[in-house]
């Protein structure tokens, strides 16, 4: 079969390259309803505490310099700490959260200050969730434009190729890499336009005092401010899409062997002059370099690369793939659908969503498994957010379920571990001993086994009372040095990923020193008297609680491991 000509990969490409800025523009679409959201909520803020000032002090600025009541410092206070624990779930920056712990503390505070910080709170929530969502977001990308790319060269030459599983770790690495030549990633920018956000909010609204502005002005200032720094998260969106597409088809192109690339520009009326000047020069793939060779070339850049053959290309040809396994030349048809080529061609690639529903049982208890959330699509929907790839995602799901059917109105814990690239069982234990009530019996043998596994791997076990993970949890993340992450399914549907753990910290040290703090604290043990070899089970408990809240709350500020809540 002949390679297709300059026109068929023309088109193909193009046709990626509008599906790509498609993509962008719907997610663009979620970022638009967020800044809404936060753009009212500042409005609502600000509506009242300006009501509350022309009250009181005749809407001047020496009246907002005022310090507020005292029932008006308490509820301020009472706000900030709700602002605070929202914080901390969300991994708001810990920064910020110091300064809003500061603030709450603070037994003085001024109209002015109180709007302003509040304002600030609605600006570090939704940059929060904006990098959330963009990594997310980016890693989709990058996946999608990688095997679409692969797809249409395996068409467009009538050979086929076997295509790895892509590693989540690689796209987090490139994701994280400055493309552009100020040296800033995609996370930088955002938080760069959250604090021109905070700074053009404060001083539209200082001025607004100042000039002695009514309700509906200031509010009109303000959300003008919010639509310019809306404005510049599309512009963050579209480019960010750009540059991750093009960094999966660059990687496509040299994993398929591709050696020349041509640039093709989208061409109508707002195309950029170097665009139009960029159309149509070939490239060898050596010289591959985003921003002088290859797109995007500026902001809102909509040129792409497709693949150069100056030849024809025959199935006799050496040159023709062949599977690694069987050695044999494998070819595709033209008409072909994606779906059935990323089955053949993808090695573990993620199965269909699988039906998996867990069986109702007769006696309901606080240990039951509620199954009309982890029978729902956004359950299994879960799991695709971990980053984790595809397959292993899947399987992750697959093995949880049959963990919690298992497990459904018992205080049963079970545990799983995943190969963290395949996605294949590495062990699987329900056996119980007994001298661990409710724990799973894992040998000395089979934990050698584990740590020894050729490769990263995911744990997983369920929590029947669908608590957080444990301080023990956390800590045994620590302890398996190829452990990828931990995932724990809760009976009621929530899911919790551990991951990035730090492993030059000693987790276990920190994690005695609270829980020895509050043996001494309950016991009334002097800091320099041993701790007691028993201690009651009661006791022991609640130091475990709490030393795991200590362990939580220092992490936050020390980043010691990432925990997420699905």
């Amino acid at each position: 079969m002949a390679r297709q000509n300059s026109a068929y990969w023309q088109k193909r490409m193009e046709a990626l390259e509008d599906k790509q800025y498609q993509n962008g523009a719907e997610y663009y679409k979620d970022v638009q309803k967020q800044f809404r959201e936060a753009s009212n909520n500042v409005q609502v803020d600000i509506e009242r505490w300006y009501q509350r000032l022309a009250d009181n002090n005749n809407l001047s600025y020496a009246g907002a310099k005022k310090l507020l009541k005292k029932d008006e410092l308490d509820e301020f206070h009472w706000s900030v700490e709700q602002y605070i624990k929202a914080g901390e779930e969300n991994a708001v920056d810990q920064r910020w959260l110091k300064e809003l712990e500061n603030a709450s503390a603070r037994h003085h505070i001024s109209y002015l200050e109180a709007m302003k910080l509040q304002t600030q709170q609605h600006a570090e929530l939704l940059s929060t969730e904006f990098e959330g969502g963009m990594t997310e977001f980016l890693h989709k990308s990058y996946g999608d434009q990688y095997y679409h790319t692969a797809f249409e060269i395996a068409k467009g030459t009538g050979l086929g190729s076997n295509m790895a599983q892509i590693d989540s770790r690689t796209i987090d690495t490139l994701i994280k890499k400055p493309w552009a030549q100020d040296g800033k990633n995609f996370s930088d920018r955002i938080w760069t336009n959250k604090d021109k956000l905070v700074n053009n909010l404060h001083t539209e609204l200082t001025q607004s005092i100042i000039r002695g502005a009514d309700l509906k002005q200031a509010i009109d200032n303000l959300a003008k401010t919010m639509e310019v720094s809306k404005a510049q998260a599309g512009r963050l969106i579209m480019t960010e899409s750009a540059a991750i597409s093009a960094a999966a088809q660059k990687d496509c192109f040299k994993d398929l062997a591709v050696e020349r690339y041509e640039i093709l520009a989208t061409l109508d009326s707002h195309t950029s002059d170097i665009c139009q000047e960029m159309d149509g020069k070939v490239f060898e793939m050596k010289d591959y370099e985003v921003g002088t060779t290859a797109p995007p070339f500026h902001p809102n850049c909509r040129s792409t690369t497709i693949p150069y053959f100056d030849d024809e290309f025959t199935k006799d040809e050496e040159r023709a793939a062949r599977d690694e396994d069987t050695g044999k030349t494998h070819y595709v048809l033209a008409d072909m659908k994606y779906e059935e080529w990323e089955k053949q061609a993808v090695v573990n690639s993620m199965p269909q969503d699988q039906e998996i529903k867990i069986t109702k049982k007769m006696n309901q208890n606080a240990y039951s498994v509620d199954r009309q959330v982890v029978n729902s699509k956004e359950y299994h929907d879960k799991y695709e957010q971990l980053n984790i790839g595809k397959n292993t995602a899947e399987q992750a799901y697959v093995k949880a379920k049959d963990m919690l059917e298992f497990a459904d109105g018992t205080q049963m814990e079970y545990t799983c571990v995943l190969d963290a690239r395949t996605g294949n069982e590495v062990f699987y234990s329900k056996g119980v001993n007994k001298a661990m009530a409710n724990k799973v019996a894992i040998t000395k043998e089979q934990y050698d086994g584990i740590i020894s596994h050729d490769g990263e791997i995911i744990l997983m076990h369920n929590h029947p009372s669908s608590g957080r993970p444990s301080g023990q949890d956390i800590m045994t993340v620590f302890r398996v040095p190829n452990a990828k992450g931990s995932l724990v399914a809760g009976h009621d549907g929530v899911v919790y990923y551990i991951s990035d753990v730090n492993r030059n910290v000693d987790i276990d040290k920190i994690y005695k020193k609270h829980y020895d703090k509050h043996v001494r604290e309950i016991l009334n043990i002097a800091d320099t008297a041993p701790i007691p070899e028993k201690i009651g089970k009661d006791v022991m408990n609640q130091c475990k609680i709490k030393a795991t809240t200590d362990l939580y709350t220092e992490n936050q500020k020390k980043k010691y491991f990432k925990i997420r809540r699905l």
